[in-house]
């Protein structure tokens, strides 16, 4: 079989970025995310995708492509889509682990390995653990009977049937059967976000995932596009959200904004950002700590903070969750004095 690149989303819209790249007979995907905007047109609030009917709604407006092999099996067989016992799909590739990139990973069987960096799994572990049902590093299979206690046949939940997939976190260049991947990581308001030169057996493949230059490690991004400079590529997969506009604040700039206000406002001050912006987190905490001021967080960012202090590269990055600037808010669950 020839090289070739087949898009399932991703042109023309923000985010949904599903990229095939096929070799010799290897098939690996990149990203495996959301069509926000198509979505959208669908579902919101509290109206979503009915798993009773397995990946039929997704199927039908066009929001996953109809692919056997590629599919988790109790949904795929539930949806009365024909899918062999073997997979035909070597792996998925993920950037990074915004929703528009990765979220419909849920979908995927987990017999098909998935790579990433460890930022990224990190944050994809936090994720599920502290969601409901959101399945990126452990696969619960559903439409399932089991026996209870007495011996009688019961419907399963997914916590009855849980397995880990298979997450293979990348630092160094690595093979998939003839297609070699370079991951190189770039600047973008998550950490761990990976850009990568690929290499089939026809051609060379740069693709950049979402970068900027105005982050706290522009110069990562830097050392990717040196990279792909050197590397005679062929074909280049570009994101394009804001490529006309020609200004942007910097984090650092960002970060002074918000210390000019905390530090001549005397009462409260309240922000808003994104559980999974870590630079944006750091830019609050930096102004905490410079105008004698406590960072206050929720429960889910705490956790994210905490499950960072693993990793020897992220855990003198990010501040502990028990740092001394830092207040965490737990909302009360039941009546009771102040």
């Amino acid at each position: 079989m020839h090289s070739r690149i087949t898009f399932y989303g991703g042109i023309h819209e923000i985010g949904g970025n599903k990229f095939l790249v096929e070799d010799r007979g290897t098939r690996i995907f990149l990203d495996f995310g959301m069509q926000i905007t198509k979505a959208n047109q669908y579902y919101g609030e509290f109206l979503n995708p009915r798993n009773l009917n397995g990946m039929g709604d997704l199927f039908e407006f066009g929001l996953l492509p109809r692919l056997d092999g590629l599919y988790r099996q109790d949904y795929a067989n539930h949806t009365k889509l024909k899918d062999s016992k073997e997979k035909e799909f070597d792996a998925a590739i993920l950037t990074h682990a915004h929703m528009d990139h990765a979220a419909y990973l849920y979908y995927i069987r987990p017999d098909i390995p998935v790579y990433c960096s460890e930022a990224t799994k990190l944050l994809m572990q936090g994720l599920q653990d502290t969601g409901s049902k959101e399945e990126y590093v452990v696969f619960k299979k559903n439409f399932q009977l089991y026996k209870n206690s007495k011996g009688e046949y019961s419907r399963g939940k997914g916590d009855d049937f849980r397995q880990d997939r298979t997450i293979n976190v990348f630092d160094k260049p690595f093979s998939i059967d003839s297609i070699e991947i370079e991951p190189l990581a770039v600047d973008h308001s998550v950490p761990g976000v990976t850009g990568f030169v690929i290499h089939t057996s026809k051609s060379s493949i740069a693709y950049t995932a979402d970068l900027r230059y105005h982050g706290r490690r522009a110069g990562d991004t830097q050392k990717f596009v040196d990279r792909c400079s050197e590397s005679d590529i062929d074909f280049m997969l570009c994101e394009g959200t804001r490529v006309e506009e020609n200004f942007s604040k910097t984090e650092k700039q960002v970060e002074q904004d918000v210390k000019d206000i905390v530090g001549t406002t005397k009462q409260l001050v309240v922000c808003a950002y994104p559980a999974r912006d870590m630079d944006r987190l750091l830019s609050f905490y930096q102004a905490a700590k410079e105008t004698d001021r406590d960072l206050v967080i929720d429960l889910k960012q705490a956790y994210m903070l905490k499950l960072f202090q693993q990793s020897d590269v992220w855990k003198n990055v990010f501040p502990q969750p028990d740092d001394r600037r830092l207040r965490i808010f737990i909302p009360r669950k039941s009546w009771g004095a102040d």
